[in-house]
């Protein structure tokens, strides 16, 4: 698997006071986002909310000069409640309708609710207000959870799951009723798990170190295709997204609260999780309140993968990454033909920090591996086992089996 070093578009000054940050698309592509993930801020504590586009450094269509990161679009909303405990974004309805209601702000101590659509340029419209839900719901989630079905809530304290139609008018419709879930779910995330046409869901159970992979019907019939117990019981943000290209389902990112400690993870579609080498540096080590995926720098980065955003409440900081593929210089080029002594001629193929192995000379199949540093490099060969190569100026790989490849 190639290796990855994590860069570092822009940062940027952040308020401190705000208490939820989520992703979404707020604004009007024209105005520079170029197709941006843009964010929804709230302070719960002042019941103060914003708009931010990400943008790159140019005009927007008003003529406004803006730097690369977030651009405050429209005013603050200053007529918020302050007692929203939870800010989710999505696309609740299926089809999509004009009214495109997007941010649902719920109470868990009153049970009330009420569902926004945005115009693109800031505002807020009130769709609907519910003043009769459920109090204490831990968790609420937006997604494609099956045929029309748009929203799941949690209860830890019940352990209850319920799955939820959305209109255009913002009333709500139950689809699905689960009263036997674990108590203990510190994170229920979804994303891209397996070859479903629907959102799948990982639940993690933080205390016993627990994940498991469900995957969804037309009516939110959950079927699980995988179950890990030997995660770590120490993650506090669990974040899902497309971390490689071409791969075929979302990755996931571990972060760990205090250490700092971060592991990354691409996923294969059946459930298994195999760690990306990441090298993060030291622009990652703030203590990051919120870590979202998304396209958050426009144009930069790996084509077809997700970046990130990230937001330190305690100094203030928003910071946007992305991954790039890491380039290690070896002693000599290792591309061409090699020789082990015999007529037979392997051919190594090199470049960043993979390489790939013809061994079709010996009736073998193809080998695959990575450059460690300048002077090592490890290979597996599937019909045997994995090797480490010494590289020796000008023109050898002496291998940990005792064996050694000059370059032809």
């Amino acid at each position: 698997m190639p290796r990855f070093n994590l860069g570092v578009w822009v940062t940027r000054p952040f308020p401190r006071t705000w208490t939820h940050v989520v992703k979404g698309s707020f604004a009007d592509p024209q105005q520079a986002t170029q197709g941006a993930t843009d964010l929804f801020c709230y302070d719960a504590n002042a019941g103060i909310a914003a708009f931010f586009a990400t943008v790159r450094s140019g005009h927007l269509d008003d003529g406004t000069v803006v730097q690369d990161g977030p651009c405050q679009v429209g005013p603050n909303h200053t007529s918020f409640s302050r007692r929203w405990t939870h800010v989710v974004s999505g696309r609740f309805i299926d089809p999509i309708v004009p009214n495109k209601i997007q941010l649902l702000l719920y109470d868990a101590t009153t049970g009330t609710s009420e569902f926004y659509s945005t115009n693109g340029q800031g505002s807020l419209d009130l769709v609907r207000q519910h003043t009769g839900w459920r109090t204490g719901w831990t968790m609420i989630l937006a997604g494609r959870f099956g045929k029309t079905i748009g929203l799941l809530f949690y209860s830890a304290s019940t352990g209850t799951g319920e799955f939820y139609r959305v209109d255009h008018l913002g009333d709500i419709f139950l689809a699905k009723r689960y009263t036997n879930w674990r108590g203990s779910w510190h994170t229920i995330l979804a994303g891209n798990f397996s070859s479903s046409q629907f959102d799948d869901l990982l639940f993690y159970d933080r205390g016993a170190g627990f994940g498991e992979f469900y995957r969804l019907d037309d009516n939110a019939g959950m079927t699980q295709f995988s179950a890990h117990d030997n995660w770590r019981a120490t993650w506090q943000h669990i974040v899902s997204g497309q971390f490689l290209q071409n791969s075929p389902a979302d990755g996931l990112l571990f972060y760990e609260e205090g250490t700092r400690h971060t592991e990354i993870y691409s996923t294969n579609g059946q459930g298994s999780i195999s760690q990306i080498d990441v090298t993060l540096g030291n622009e990652w080590s703030l203590p990051w309140n919120t870590i979202l995926a998304g396209e958050f720098t426009p144009n930069i980065g790996l084509i077809g993968t997700s970046r990130l955003c990230s937001y330190d409440a305690v100094d203030g900081t928003l910071r946007y990454f992305f991954l790039e593929p890491l380039t290690i210089h070896t002693v000599f080029d290792l591309n061409g033909p090699w020789t082990a002594g015999g007529p037979q001629r392997p051919v190594i193929s090199a470049a960043l920090s993979s390489l790939t192995v013809d061994m079709s000379a010996f009736h073998r199949p193809p080998a695959h591996g990575s450059i460690v540093n300048a002077s090592t490099i490890s290979v597996t060969f599937p019909d045997d086992a994995t090797f480490t190569g010494t590289l020796q100026a000008p023109n050898r790989i002496r291998w940990s089996n005792g064996t050694v490849w000059t370059k032809v």
